[in-house]
């Protein structure tokens, strides 16, 4: 028994759940809840946008190296030799 008084079913598990939407007088759909569902993430919105903005330029940092390497290759340059002073 659970909490409460109610059986586990491990069928429930994997249900769908039912989503409803709201529709503001100006028929806007769920635009508000999605609002104040991002708003009350809060103070995680900083340390996330970071997270995510840290690893968009990481990417595009790997992109523009190989983009590099590409080049030197095919101008006929080591590119794994020393740079010279």
């Amino acid at each position: 028994m659970q909490p409460g008084g109610h059986r586990f079913d491990p069928g429930q598990l994997h249900q769908l759940t039912r989503v409803v939407r709201q529709t503001d007088t100006d028929g806007i759909v769920g635009e508000k809840a999605i609002m104040e569902s991002i708003i009350g993430l809060g103070p995680l919105l900083v340390p996330i946008s970071g997270i995510v903005m840290g690893g968009i330029i990481a990417i595009v940092v790997l992109l523009l190296r190989h983009q590099e390497r590409i080049a030197k290759i095919e101008r006929g340059i080591d590119p794994d030799a020393p740079r010279r002073g």
